[in-house]
């Protein structure tokens, strides 16, 4: 608040009121003149502070112009010799400050039409401006407009500005009534559609609910689960609601989690909920500066029983084959920047989800040490979590799907089994299988199986198709691709049973 000293005692709140001891009385002999000038802002905040509101105040608030306070002077004086008010006063008046800068506006006569809606003369805008205190150089069809200082600190600061001055003294009447055409641009509803269908797939194919979380981190819960957000993750906004909601989510599951933990005792065996809402993480998309993102997460959780990854696999499936979208499923890397960040996940029954080369997201279960921290008794279930980038999933173009005639020919099916280590990928086996021979069109996994002798093996079985477009196959067709398909897999030292 600003006040006006004499040495160090206040006697006046400047530009509000002054004070009574230094108030003009009869006793009065000698007065000092000071004009200045004030930040309109401090003046209406300090004004409303002390309830306190005067003309002063009021003149202030508004704004004045900066160089008129030698003006007032030289009114005032006028005035007490118009009143024949007998005084000596000081030959020089002095000014401190810097002066304002004059404020320049640029436009074109091609501004002014096509705002208006009417052709306004030059003449006539030149005219006008000039009356009103403007300075005008104009160039053929340029403007170059000097605002007077009483005017540039109010209300004058935009080419807008000038054209309601204009508008005003040319006629509100004159300006003919014509709406304004808009150009209407058919946007698709395929993300409206598309999200619908998520939802639908997840709430009724996968019986799962849907939830709507807060987009701030419950820090007291971060707290509770143990978990620590990596430094210069997250955004956090300057005026929080609450010193515990300051930080926007980077991630979805933690809130998942919350839920988990509001509901394990209720007496349900199954929850399974998910949740598509906005995310902010800093790390992720800081080269092309896109933190915000619209995810997809969810979660099946089981009191009683184990989750197993490969149940909960094929609830995901439903939906990429919803989607139309091939999504591969790669082994989980730890070692990667973002995957450091995720501790609810087991690394060793997770995976992270690409179509072609980008990566979507990831799936995988929850590591049971760090449920420890919000689930009591330790053991109590056991859940499986993904979070995908549904920005991506609603903007993907499935594939123009063309028909292809069936071929005439017959065509057969063949079964190996096959002893893998569990390190081996499915899909190494499919693409190997694939690559013995042309006349393979389809390759798939049909059952898996392991026991606890085995160590660190497991047993596959696949199924791949033969057929030829132009004729029957014959025994020799087949023997010589089951012997090119028996060389690609020992090749990659793989056991035949």
């Amino acid at each position: 608040n600003l006040v006006i000293t004499s040495n160090s005692k206040a006697i006046s709140l400047a530009g509000i009121m002054g004070g009574v001891n230094t108030g003009v009385s009869n006793k009065t002999k000698n007065i000092l003149l000071e004009s200045a000038n004030f930040n309109n802002a401090n003046i209406r905040l300090t004004a409303q502070k002390f309830k306190l509101r005067t003309e002063a105040s009021i003149r202030f608030e508004k704004g004045l112009d900066p160089e008129q306070n030698v003006l007032a002077i030289e009114r005032y004086v006028k005035l007490l010799k118009d009143n024949k008010v007998k005084f000596t006063g000081a030959k020089l008046v002095n000014s401190l400050g810097l002066n304002s800068k004059t404020r320049v506006i640029k436009f074109n006569q091609e501004f002014i039409n096509e705002k208006l809606g009417e052709k306004i003369s030059s003449s006539f805008i030149k005219k006008i401006l000039e009356k009103l205190g403007f300075g005008v150089d104009q160039k053929k069809d340029n403007y170059l407009i000097t605002v007077p200082n009483y005017r540039s600190e109010k209300y004058i600061s935009i080419p807008e500005d000038i054209l309601e001055e204009i508008a005003r003294y040319y006629g509100y009447d004159k300006i003919s009534q014509e709406l304004p055409a808009k150009l209407m641009i058919p946007d698709g509803n395929k993300k409206i559609y598309g999200l619908r269908k998520i939802k639908e797939l997840l709430a009724f194919g996968s019986n799962m609910h849907e939830v709507q979380n807060y987009p701030f981190y419950d820090e007291k819960f971060l707290d509770k689960l143990n978990y620590k957000l990596s430094k210069n993750n997250y955004i956090e906004v300057q005026s929080p609601v609450s010193e515990n909601w300051r930080k926007l989510v980077t991630s979805l599951v933690p809130h998942l989690l919350k839920n988990i933990e509001q509901n394990v005792y209720s007496g349900y065996q199954k929850l399974n909920f998910f949740e598509a809402n906005k995310t902010w993480n800093l790390e992720l998309n800081s080269k092309k500066n896109n933190y915000e993102k619209f995810n997809l997460a969810g979660i099946f959780y089981n009191t009683k029983l184990k989750q197993d990854f490969y149940d909960n696999k094929l609830e995901l499936e439903k939906l990429f084959k919803l989607l139309d979208i091939n999504i591969i499923w790669q082994s989980f890397d730890s070692k990667n920047q973002y995957n450091k960040n995720l501790p609810w996940l087991d690394n060793n029954f997770s995976a992270d989800l690409y179509y072609k080369k980008i990566k979507i997201g990831y799936a995988g279960n929850l590591n049971l040490e760090f449920l420890k921290y919000i689930i009591k008794p330790e053991g109590l279930g056991s859940g499986f979590v993904f979070e995908l980038d549904l920005d991506y999933l609603l903007n993907y173009q499935e594939p123009e799907v063309k028909f292809k005639a069936l071929n005439k020919y017959q065509s057969t099916n063949i079964d190996i089994s096959l002893f893998v280590k569990l390190k081996v990928k499915v899909i190494d086996i499919i693409n190997e299988i694939k690559s013995a021979s042309k006349l393979i069109s389809k390759v798939e996994l049909i059952d898996s199986f392991s026991d606890k002798n085995w160590q660190d093996k497991k047993s596959l079985t696949f199924r791949y198709n033969i057929s030829k477009n132009n004729r029957n196959l014959l025994k020799q067709d087949i023997s010589e691709v089951g012997d090119s398909v028996l060389k690609k897999i020992k090749k990659i030292a793989i056991e035949v049973r």
